[in-house]
């Protein structure tokens, strides 16, 4: 179900189609409060890439949100990376571009603008690699957009109607029709029940993103303000 067949089918029990541009609204602020009650099996995607010989810098999905877990292997040993915050990587290994590779040992997640003005999620690891026979394996959350038009929420589709029962208890609670807005928000809950179970007993496999490789531009790191502060 689309975002705009979930919009029409609650102007249509409304009644009410001055009501229509409040409702991506209503949709929305439902969407990201079911988002957030729990860690949804559904929301969770892999992304899988070889090392380059001297890369340190992997670039990430545009779903990227949160990570969880990093696993390195060489086709013989898998081991789970440890995680770093950005400051302390920059701190610790400011010269890593031109430090001996090897196999990396550590990762951080580093959020930015690029000169262009693009906003990029990466993955920089520590020391960069020495050659191409490791294997990333990156477990994360994937970012959440607000919907519109023909955008389809990342929710299971048997529950795609949980957004349309909890736009009508937002719409008749505006109009004052509170009988009618709790009769909604029951089937709201009933469904958000529903769906809970459903997760715990069918848990689903992460789905897996691309993963691409970037190499930093010369001077590029040494750029940053966080290195330029050490």
């Amino acid at each position: 179900m689309t975002y705009a067949e979930i919009e029409a089918r609650i102007v249509a029990d409304l009644n009410r189609t001055d009501l229509t541009a409040s409702v991506q609204g209503w949709v929305n602020e439902a969407y990201q409060e079911l988002i957030n009650r729990r860690v949804w099996t559904w929301m969770g995607a892999t992304t899988e890439a070889n090392t380059v010989v001297d890369g340190y810098r992997y670039e990430l999905p545009s779903d990227f949100s949160d990570s969880t877990t990093m696993v390195l292997s060489d086709g013989l040993i898998s081991d789970q990376m440890p995680y770093i915050t950005v400051e302390a990587y920059d701190k610790r290994y400011p010269a890593v571009a031109t430090d001996v590779g090897g196999r990396p040992q550590v990762y951080t997640i580093r959020h930015g603008i690029n000169p262009a003005g693009t906003h990029y999620d990466e993955i920089n690891v520590y020391p960069k690699a020495d050659a191409t026979t490791y294997t990333f394996r990156l477990f994360y959350t994937v970012l959440v957009t607000n919907l519109s038009g023909a955008l389809v929420p990342v929710i299971p589709t048997p529950f795609h109607q949980v957004l349309v029962f909890a736009g009508l208890e937002t719409g008749f609670a505006r109009l004052r029709e509170y009988d009618a807005a709790a009769y909604w928000m029951k089937k709201k809950e009933l469904t958000y029940k529903a769906m809970e179970e459903y997760d715990t007993k069918f848990p689903s496999n992460p789905i897996m993103r691309p993963f691409t490789t970037t190499q930093t531009l010369p001077g590029d790191y040494w750029n940053r303000y966080t290195v330029r502060s050490v």
